[in-house]
C-alpha cells in the first residue's frame, strides 16, 4: 500500500496509516518504496529526510542550480534557500541592482561613489569622482595630486606644489606668477603674489623683477633697488654709472659748476642766476619765423645746455594768438616731448591747442595735430600726438594734473618726464604763468 504527498513529509499521516492497517510486525516496517517528491527511499517512520545536498524534485534527480549559495535549494520547487553576495532572485540568477550590494543586495553603495556604482559583492566603489579615492572613495586625493582616481599630479609651478584635487588648478602661485596653473608670468608693471603689485613709477618704463618688484633700470639720474636715490654729484646717467666731466666741480661757494644727474651736462647755479645781464639774455626771443600773415616770434626762452645739442624751450600755455606759433616751435626744432602744467583757473585768455577728441585733428595753421593715445596715471595725464607740418613727427603731450604743486607728487611726475626725454630731440615746458 503506497502513500504520496506532493513534494513533503507528513510522518503523522503515514503513522496513522501504518495502524489503520495494522501491519503485522514481521511485515519489517521501512522497507516499503513508495516514494514522495523531495524524499529519498525510506521507512514511512522516517521520512522527514529531504534530498540529499545539491538535489531535489520527484526523485532528488535534480541538480540546484550552481549559483545557489552552496549550491542548496528547497528540496521541491529548487528555489535557492540563499544567495551569494551579489546576486539574487529564486534562483540567484539576477545580478544586484544598480546601487546595491551584498548578501540578498540589501546595502546600498557609499553616496560618494561615482554614480553611486560599486561592486555588488563587496561594496567597493569601481570609480571615484575626481578628487577622490579608497575602497568607498572616502579619502581626498594625497597632496600634489588630483582627478579621476588622483592619477594626476599638480603643476611644478604651483606653490608648494598644491591644487584643487578636481580640477588641479593651483590653489596660489608662487610671487611673480599667475594664471590658472600659474603658467603666465607677471605682467608689465606688476610683480609679488598673485603679481597684486605694482613697481614703482621711479623704474624705468614702470619694469621691475616680477619676484620681489625691484626695478630693472633706472631712469637717468636715479639709483637704488626702487630708484629712490638720486646720483650724487660725480655721476650721472642710466643707474648713475657714467663719471661725470672733470669740469663739474665747484669753483667757489657763490657759483657752483654741477653735473646734471641725466645727461652729465655740467649746470652753472647760484651766482649766475642772480646776474641781472644774465637775466636780460635768459630771457631773449628764441623763435624767429617769416610766415606771411603771422607773427615773426614767440615769447620763450631756452634753458641752456652745454654738451648736447639737445634744446629746451621755456613757455606760456598758448593763447589765441599764439597757438599757430607754438606748434611752429614743435615743429621747426624737433620737439618730441612737451611737459605741461594743467591751469584750474577759469582764464580765457588760454587758447585750446590740443584736439578734445581722438580722431578728430586740431588744425593749427599749416599744422595738424591729432590724438593718437591717452593714458592716465594718479598724477598726470600723458598723450601720444602725431603733429603733421612740412613732415610727420610723433610727440609725447605730459600734463601734471595735480592741483597743489609738492614735492611728493612732483617728484615722480618729473622723473617720469625725465624718461620720456630723447636724446637729439627737443623739449617744451609751458605753464599758466611761471612754471618754476
Amino acid at each position: 500500500m503506497q502513500y504520496k504527498n506532493s513534494g513533503y513529509q507528513n510522518s503523522f499521516i503515514q503513522e496513522n496509516a501504518i495502524q489503520e492497517q495494522r501491519i503485522p510486525e514481521q511485515l519489517h516496517i521501512g522497507t516499503c518504496n513508495t516514494r514522495t517528491a523531495g524524499t529519498r527511499t525510506a521507512s514511512y517512520r522516517n521520512m522527514q529526510y529531504n534530498c540529499e545536498h545539491g538535489t531535489y524534485g520527484q526523485d532528488c534527480d535534480l541538480k540546484c542550480s550552481v549559483k545557489c549559495e552552496n549550491q542548496t535549494c528547497h528540496s521541491i520547487t529548487g528555489r535557492c534557500l540563499s544567495c551569494p553576495p551579489g546576486w539574487r532572485g529564486d534562483y540567484c540568477e539576477q545580478e544586484c541592482e544598480k546601487g546595491t550590494y551584498g548578501q540578498e543586495c540589501a546595502f546600498n553603495c557609499s553616496v560618494k561613489c561615482e554614480n553611486q556604482t560599486c561592486d555588488s559583492i563587496t561594496g567597493r566603489c569601481l570609480c571615484c569622482p575626481p578628487g577622490w579615492r579608497g575602497d568607498c572613495c572616502e579619502q581626498d586625493c594625497e597632496h600634489g595630486t588630483y582627478g579621476q582616481e588622483c592619477a594626476f599630479n599638480c603643476s611644478v609651478k604651483c606653490e608648494n606644489q598644491t591644487c584643487d584635487s578636481i580640477t588641479g588648478r593651483c590653489l596660489s602661485c608662487p610671487p611673480g606668477w599667475r594664471g590658472d596653473y600659474c603658467e603666465q608670468d607677471c605682467e608689465h608693471g606688476t610683480y609679488g603674489q598673485e603679481c597684486a603689485f605694482n613697481c614703482s613709477v621711479k623704474c624705468d618704463n614702470q619694469t621691475c623683477d616680477s619676484i620681489t618688484g625691484r626695478c630693472l633700470r633706472c631712469p637717468p639720474g636715479w639709483r637704488g633697488d626702487y630708484c629712490e636715490q638720486e646720483c650724487i654729484d660725480t655721476i650721472f646717467g642710466p643707474n648713475c654709472k657714467q663719471q661725470c666731466d672733470p669740469d663739474c666741480v665747484p669753483e667757489s661757494t657763490e657759483i657752483k659748476r654741477l653735473c646734471d644727474a641725466i645727461c652729465g651736462d655740467s649746470v652753472l647755479r647760484s651766482k649766475i642766476l642772480a646776474d641781472p645781464n644774465a637775466e636780460d639774455k635768459k630771457y631773449q626771443p628764441l623763435l624767429q619765423v617769416h610766415s606771411p600773415g603771422e607773427e615773426g616770434y614767440i615769447n620763450a626762452v631756452t634753458l641752456p645746455s652745454l654738451y648736447t645739442q639737445t634744446k629746451q624751450f621755456l613757455t606760456q600755455l598758448p593763447m589765441p594768438t599764439t597757438v599757430n606759433d607754438f606748434w611752429r616751435l614743435v615743429t621747426q626744432y624737433n620737439v618730441s616731448l612737451i611737459v605741461a602744467f594743467k591751469s584750474y583757473e577759469k582764464d580765457k585768455s588760454l587758447a585750446i591747442y590740443l584736439p578734445e577728441e581722438q580722431g578728430q585733428p586740431l588744425q593749427c595753421g599749416n599744422i595738424a595735430v591729432n590724438v593718437e593715445s591717452v593714458t592716465t596715471a594718479p598724477t598726470w595725464t600723458e598723450m601720444k600726438l602725431t603733429v603733421k607740418g612740412k613732415q610727420t613727427q610723433e610727440v609725447t603731450h605730459l600734463t601734471f594734473t595735480e592741483r597743489h604743486i609738492e614735492p611728493k607728487n612732483l617728484l615722480p611726475f618729473v622723473q617720469y618726464a625725465r624718461s620720456l626725454r630723447t636724446p637729439d630731440k627737443s623739449v617744451v615746458y609751458t605753464c599758466r604763468q611761471v612754471c618754476w
